[in-house]
Formats: C-alpha cells, structure tokens, sequence
C-alpha cells in the first residue's frame, strides 16, 4: 500500500504539547492563577506562549494520507511504495537520526510506539488493556479495518 500525500502540518508529537498546552491555559483560567501567582511569573506571558503552542497544527500521520506533504519519512516511504517506515527494515536509514527524535518523543510523551512492522491489530490488541487502566473514563474508537 503506497503512502498518501495530504495537507501540511507542523509536527507536534501528534497533538501531546497542543493538547497539554490548552490544558494548562484552562487550569490557569479557573484557578485564578494570574491573581494569586508569585510576582515573578508573568501570567500574561505565559498564556500568550501557550496560546501560540495551543495553534500548532497536529500532524496526523502519513498512514492516515495526511500530513506534511514535504515530510522526510513521508516521502522516503512513498518513494519505497510503503505505508510507514516501520515497514521499511532498511540498513543504513537516512532518517533513522530523525525517527528515533520523534520515537523518542512519542515515549516521553507517554504514549505508545510501534518500534518495528507488524500486525497493527497485535499492536493495539497489546495495548488495549494499559489504554484502559490509563483511561478508565474514556471510550476508545479503534478503527479495526
């Protein structure tokens, strides 16, 4: 299956910092922070920062045929007629540097990394019981096609 091209997108650790990034402007909000917090902290400031993270466009992923169209990994792996890198298995990737950056990321951001190709249903099947203990609240859509 050959990768997709789509809109552009900065990346953002596919939302993790845009997503944390408007929640601490809505904690700062309802807590009232800027009328309490030290002098030293300009609140006004910090808000106009997360506001500017808050604009970051998601990157939405090559295998979804979105994202940056001018992505390096992208266009490696539409070149090589692959769905995603991890399919690739070559030596010597010219990305590697970049991919295990974003891996990297993705693990200090808590979430879960597909490090090798393999069957997605046993990727998710694996972590479907650590998303639910993670998530107890929430109902998660898994697209299973």
């Amino acid at each position: 299956m050959r990768a997709g091209s789509g809109a552009e997108a900065a990346p953002s650790a596919n939302g993790s910092l845009r997503d944390a990034s408007i929640r601490t402007d809505r904690v700062i909000d309802s807590h009232g922070i800027a009328h309490w917090a030290p002098e030293e902290l300009d609140v006004a400031s910090l808000r106009k920062g997360l506001g500017i993270l808050a604009e970051i466009s998601t990157c939405a992923g090559c295998r979804r045929g979105e994202g940056r169209a001018d992505c390096e990994l992208r266009v490696c792996a539409a070149d090589r007629d692959l769905v995603e890198c991890a399919a690739c298995g070559a030596d010597g990737c010219p990305h590697a540097e970049l991919l295990d950056h974003m891996r990297q990321g993705a693990i200090d951001a808590d979430l879960f990394v597909k490090a090798e190709t393999g069957d997605d249903r046993a990727f998710i099947d694996a972590h479907l019981m650590a998303l639910r203990s993670r998530f107890p609240s929430c109902v998660l859509f898994l697209n299973r096609d």
